[in-house]
């Protein structure tokens, strides 16, 4: 079948609907990303409206297909009488540079056993504390030297930690310092006094949910808004308006390449020992899969014009 002769878009009310759940559910996904819906993995709610996207857009293919008017004797010429949608701009201008930036902080969430044990840490309050080493368990081992050239030792410290309800006996393992460690050094060590059950911590926890949306308030989101900017200022409103119509040329690749984008991301999402570290390497793909797809269907829309 000749492209643009035969094959002349349609629409009806199922192409109407599973384009906009399509995108809205992709808008939420992302959205839900930046925001946070799910602080470590598995990141369930962002994948349930990925995944309802992913199906929208089959639907959206099947309706759209369904209601070509190329080669059905019985089917009218499509012919567009509504205005060129605004809101549906704007979508397109935030949902591309946000939807990278939804990619890039992925990478950065931390794993769910992190996760679980940063939440019990900041449920129990924990605090910092400075408490002496009751005992040295061996005698320390040289560990080589500093940047200062300073002498390094490792070894295993034996604390009483003063719980609300007694003490309670703590060994810090292959600990490393300058200088030799001895009995009745002082140590920093953060615990929660009423919550021995959330253990002993060498360093304060990190929220990893917080900090990610602090890095996200204050270097993702002035860059994702200049580019939705930059993005906005290159399309017209009729553009996008013909881009809602079903080209197999046009919208087959550019779906094909956000479909893998999103691939890319459900080893992270899930947490699946799929690939080791470069589970976190995909993100880098994933994030430029928006701005592949978006090239596709601006230098495609040359190739394949809507025919009316």
């Amino acid at each position: 079948m000749k492209q643009g002769t035969r094959f002349r878009p349609g629409r009806s009310r199922w192409t109407t609907a599973s384009g906009w759940t399509m995108v809205l559910s992709a808008a939420g996904a992302v959205v839900g990303s930046l925001v946070g819906i799910s602080s470590y993995p598995p990141l369930t709610g962002e994948l349930a409206l990925a995944g309802l996207s992913a199906v929208s857009a089959v639907v959206w293919v099947c309706t759209s297909w369904r209601a070509r008017a190329g080669d059905n004797p019985f089917a009218d010429p499509y012919e567009e009488t509504r205005r060129p949608s605004r809101p549906l701009t704007y979508l397109f201008a935030l949902g591309i540079p946000f939807s990278c930036a939804a990619a890039l902080l992925l990478a950065l969430t931390p794993t769910s056993a992190e996760g679980k044990e940063t939440e019990r840490a900041l449920a129990a309050g924990m605090d910092e504390h400075t408490v002496r080493v009751h005992r040295v368990a061996a005698d320390p081992a040289p560990a080589g030297r500093n940047e200062d050239g300073q002498d390094l030792y490792r070894a295993d410290l034996v604390f009483r930690i003063p719980f609300d309800r007694g003490p309670q006996e703590f060994t810090l393992r292959a600990h490393q310092q300058v200088g030799r460690p001895h009995k009745g050094e002082s140590v920093t060590l953060w615990f929660s006094p009423a919550h021995p059950e959330a253990g002993v911590r060498t360093s304060a926890p990190l929220d990893w949910a917080g900090w990610g949306r602090g890095f996200l308030l204050f270097w993702i989101v002035p860059f994702a808004g200049f580019a939705s900017a930059a993005v906005k200022s290159q399309m017209a409103k009729r553009d996008v308006h013909e881009m809602r119509r079903f080209r197999p040329g046009v919208h087959l690749p550019a779906l094909a390449i956000l479909l893998l984008g999103v691939a890319a991301l459900v080893p992270l999402a899930l947490e699946l020992d799929l690939f080791g570290v470069w589970s976190r390497v995909l993100a880098l793909p994933a994030a430029a899969a928006p701005w592949l797809a978006v090239t596709w269907l601006c230098k495609a829309d040359w190739w394949f014009p809507v025919r009316h």
